[in-house]
């Protein structure tokens, strides 16, 4: 049906081009150039946005290394008691989450629990709450807790946030 449509755009394409004899006789000496020119166009669009897309992914990649670096020294260079605890799964990690945090937040306080906020889960959100949130890594004499959802989207991405987060728990 799809390949109709475009033969049918091709032939509608190419017998306009031929109608305009009278008025545009340049075009009318170079139709068949022209036509094969957008024929050739139009076959390499989809090579071409293929590209694009592959191209606008490098400095998002670098960027991202940045970010996971940054989060990484933040998290090694912690507080020894900070105990993190990664919550990851199919379902009922946001569940779990948010037991927990009420559970530790009733026993040790707000100012002593830091976890990813609503469904904040992928591994550059979780990068930016260990960035945003620098001064709760600094040392302290009160025990603290980092509680991450972590959420899978593709495959790799736990493993992506383990490098960085480096869960206890």
């Amino acid at each position: 049906m799809i390949i109709g449509i475009f033969i049918l755009l091709h032939l509608f394409v190419y017998f306009s081009f031929l109608s305009f004899k009278s008025d545009l006789s340049f075009l009318t000496q170079n139709s068949h150039i022209i036509f094969l020119g957008f024929l050739l166009w139009e076959r390499t669009l989809f090579a071409t946005t293929a590209l694009a897309v592959f191209i606008s992914k490098i400095p998002v990649y670098f960027a991202q290394r940045i970010l996971f670096k940054k989060a990484k020294k933040i998290v090694q260079k912690a507080d020894k008691n900070i105990i993190r605890i990664g919550i990851s799964g199919s379902f009922g990690k946001s569940s779990t989450k948010e037991i927990l945090v009420h559970l530790l937040q009733s026993q040790f306080g707000k100012a002593n629990i830091l976890f990813n906020p609503e469904n904040q889960n992928s591994e550059v959100a979780i990068a930016r709450l260990i960035l945003k949130n620098e001064k709760f890594f600094r040392p302290s004499k009160t025990k603290k807790y980092f509680i991450c959802e972590i959420g899978a989207y593709r495959r790799g991405e736990i493993k992506k946030v383990c490098d960085f987060f480096a869960p206890h728990i």
